[in-house]
């Protein structure tokens, strides 16, 4: 009986990993990555991001996300709710990116409007 069960066994994997050709593989890999590309072209024009002057290695981006997220939401202590995380970050992202006045007028226009 443990010989019939490892035998069938053997025989299910054999089947399941022959079951694509190479070429199928290949062709099946080629279709998903074209899909994924026609899909995000305007996220990957790197040239242009670059002529702007946008950093687009991960490495400035993860770095980034130490430098502006990081800090300011694992001081000691804190606690957080996903709705207040991203008015913490959206602050936090105008005072790294030197554009803390358009956050002023914000404030000074509300208070007007008020």
């Amino acid at each position: 009986m443990k010989k019939l069960l490892l035998s069938t066994c053997i025989l299910s994997c054999l089947f399941f990993v022959g079951c694509e050709s190479e070429e199928e593989e290949n062709d099946r890999i080629e279709t998903q990555q074209t899909a994924l590309y026609d899909k995000n072209k305007e996220r990957i024009d790197y040239g242009t991001f670059m002529e702007k002057g946008y950093l687009i290695g991960s490495g400035a981006i993860e770095a980034a996300h130490r430098n502006v997220i990081q800090k300011r939401l694992k001081l000691s202590g804190q606690r957080w709710i996903i709705k207040d995380v991203q008015q913490i970050a959206n602050l936090r992202v105008c005072q790294k990116s030197n554009q803390w006045n358009r956050v002023v007028n914000l404030i000074i226009n509300e208070k007007n409007a008020a």
